[in-house]
């Protein structure tokens, strides 16, 4: 029975880690309406039905397992009764032991036996407590590889003085009073989700007390990552200092996959809203040329407060508190001097 339990302990925590349908119907649940938008109910159906298919096999092996546990349980109190009543009918046979020694031990084993099938009824519910409460308590006791920041304690490389005691090769030293200065010692990064694609290559600098140090660069550059291995959001892979929704993925870079994913069904409509808001100049230029080759031979719907990315449409249509004040081409609008022209003249791109 101890190996039975440990087999379905076992079971139900690769169903629980391998649990790929339930990822799969929250993704789909959470983001209905583009899977929707880009038609793609059947296929996203067709995933669920393979990785159910998977999770039906999983469950039926715990299943049959589970009835072993039950059948063993249920008749452990007879089979004890048989192997009792047999040894103690040869016990009293060779005058080993008197019948009433005999008999107070087997009252005393069919009790015992009872008890045993009684509990078994909330075996199933004792693994799956056990299971839960593994993954918990393996969560709560895991160990940062940094050091606690809430204790204050920082893990360094073997070869600095050791001050307190070493772990395997590294040292845990306890922090001062911080005092604000910041390194980047040649550190690499990558997300767990993805580890074989590094988002730092040796990043190298510094900031000193009451410095201000402005991080710029293209999208996607890891600009954001720095933040959260500062916030201690994520360890570095190497060096010092440090997903179900595109968590990894940079505004810009998730800006740019949407449009690719538009634009690869070649849709005969296009609706665009604020399609380069999250892009850096040189990305906006090349996205807003392949919107304006997009645009030909399609219907082109376009929302954007970057006005420079609209100069170029057949009608430019002002809204305001849910009316057309007015329409027209840019140049058109521009001569009128009107509301269009005063939000030109706010954003500085009158030509």
């Amino acid at each position: 029975m101890i190996w039975l339990a440990r087999t379905i302990m076992n079971k139900n925590i690769e169903l629980i880690k391998n649990d790929e349908a339930g990822r799969l119907a929250i993704e789909t649940i959470e983001n209905v309406r583009t899977i929707q938008l880009l038609t793609r109910t059947t296929l996203f159906y067709s995933r669920y039905e393979s990785a159910s298919k998977h999770q039906k096999r999983s469950e039926l092996t715990k299943g049959i397992f589970e009835g072993i546990n039950f059948t063993i349980s249920q008749s452990f109190t007879y089979i004890m009764m048989c192997l009792t009543y047999a040894v103690g009918i040869h016990i009293i046979y060779t005058q080993q032991k008197t019948s009433d020694n005999v008999f107070r031990s087997i009252i005393a084993m069919l009790l015992g036996s009872v008890a045993v099938m009684n509990s078994s009824a909330y075996f199933p519910e004792f693994v799956k407590a056990r299971t839960a409460a593994g993954l918990l308590f393996s969560m709560i006791y895991r160990k940062p590889k940094t050091g606690d920041a809430d204790k204050g304690e920082k893990v360094v490389r073997r070869g600095w003085i050791p001050p307190i005691f070493s772990l395997t090769g590294r040292v845990v030293v306890r922090l001062q009073t911080i005092r604000g200065n910041i390194l980047f010692d040649d550190v690499k990064f990558s997300y767990p989700q993805r580890p074989r694609q590094p988002v730092m290559r040796g990043l190298q600098f510094s900031a000193q007390r009451g410095q201000t140090v402005a991080l710029v660069g293209p999208s996607g550059s890891g600009k954001s990552t720095i933040i959260s291995m500062l916030e201690r959001f994520y360890d570095a892979t190497d060096g010092s200092v440090v997903g179900e929704k595109g968590t990894q993925l940079s505004g810009g870079q998730k800006q740019r996959i949407a449009i690719a994913r538009a634009l690869v069904r070649d849709p005969k409509i296009l609706l665009l809203d604020e399609a380069t808001s999250a892009l850096d100049s040189e990305s906006e230029r090349a996205v807003q040329e392949a919107l304006d080759l997009a645009r030909e031979g399609r219907t082109c719907i376009t929302i954007a407060h970057r006005l420079s990315s609209i100069q170029n449409a057949d009608l430019i249509v002002y809204v305001e508190n849910g009316k057309v004040r007015e329409s027209g081409t840019h140049s058109q609008l521009m001569h009128r001097k009107g509301r269009y022209y005063q939000l030109i003249k706010k954003q500085d791109l009158a030509t």
